[in-house]
């Protein structure tokens, strides 16, 4: 009988090692972001990044919102330079400064293709960067080189650069958010230069980047980052983290439709929903902000009066509980 209860504890204590010890993986189908989702990123203060290494606790709970915008995943066919970026299948679409990012995201991996920014250049690369490669667990490594060229301000730039990413750390994550276990995180440091020629003379930058990125496998986005950057123009740092995260599909039932009209909307708008639980509803302006919410109850049919709102985009957000369900835009025009 004692032998048999030393035994049991044993085989009990093993269990709860592996269980401690279990070492998350993120795939490509739990980890690209999914078009049609949409969540906020709120820029911070840098923080530290803390330890690598095994079953870590990184508390980033103090970090210090300085700045909210509204990401919205879409088509890239519904973007205005798509033609730029043949090969990508996800468009990132930042709600206030109208900066689109190009990916593709398949089953192994996440390449990013380039980017729009207003009123300075269209970067397109000629050789993709693959931001992640998947399955990714702990300790697993890669490196990519990657190159484009670009014009702003009339003068041409070329810009190549090397990116490794290490998988440097897992165990749990804390952010103004919430806590989050089996988590994994990223390391991704980024060296590469900018050259042109101007004026006749040679002009060249160097960067070199660190970033930090916490994922949890079924989040379609990362948790939390630190970024922090040197260059020949000196340095910058931040941190952000992610709120209205989207998850997996598979996690949350979306047994429901979701009809808003007229649009765009100059004085009321009408949200007509099937759903068979209540929702809320949020209304949602391009900074992340939510200006309006209601609950939707079965078979109401519901209005929001946005007369008194600026113009411009905003999201409608229906929402049960923690999940958002569906998201759809609606622009504001008196």
């Amino acid at each position: 009988m004692i032998k048999s209860l030393r035994l049991l504890f044993v085989a009990t204590g093993l269990m709860v090692a592996l269980t401690a010890t279990a070492q998350p993986t993120i795939t490509g189908s739990g980890i690209n972001y999914v078009i049609g989702t949409s969540f906020t990123n709120k820029t911070c203060n840098y923080v530290s990044e803390g330890s690598s290494g095994a079953n870590q606790t990184w508390d980033l709970s103090s970090m210090t919102v300085t700045n909210s915008t509204q990401i919205s995943i879409e088509s890239p066919a519904n973007t205005q330079y798509s033609s730029s970026f043949p090969d990508a299948n996800i468009a990132w679409v930042n709600g206030s400064s109208g900066q689109v990012a190009y990916y593709n995201g398949s089953a192994s991996s996440l390449k990013f293709y380039g980017m729009h920014i207003p009123g300075t250049a269209t970067l397109s690369y000629d050789d993709p960067e693959d931001q992640l490669q998947f399955p990714m667990t702990y300790n697993d490594s890669f490196t990519d080189t990657w190159y484009t060229e670009y014009t702003a301000n009339g003068i041409t730039f070329y810009r190549e650069g090397t990116t490794t990413v290490t998988a440097d750390g897992y165990g749990t994550l804390i952010t103004p958010e919430g806590t989050f276990n089996n988590v994994l995180r990223v390391h991704t440091e980024q060296v590469y230069q900018d050259s042109a020629t101007i004026s006749g003379s040679p002009y060249v930058i160097d960067y070199d980047t660190d970033v930090y990125s916490w994922y949890k496998e079924g989040y379609h986005s990362y948790l939390a980052s630190t970024f922090s950057l040197s260059s020949t123009n000196g340095p910058q740092s931040s941190a952000s983290y992610i709120s209205n995260l989207p998850v997996s599909t598979n996690e949350i039932t979306r047994d429901i439709s979701c009809k808003v009209f007229p649009n765009p909307a100059s004085e009321k708008i009408n949200i007509e929903l099937s759903a068979k639980d209540d929702v809320s509803v949020k209304l949602v302006n391009s900074a992340g902000q939510q200006v309006k919410t209601t609950v939707h109850k079965q078979g109401q049919n519901l209005q929001i009066d946005v007369s008194g709102l600026p113009e411009g985009l905003y999201l409608i957000r229906i929402v049960q509980g923690e999940t958002n369900l569906i998201t759809k835009k609606i622009v504001v025009k008196h």
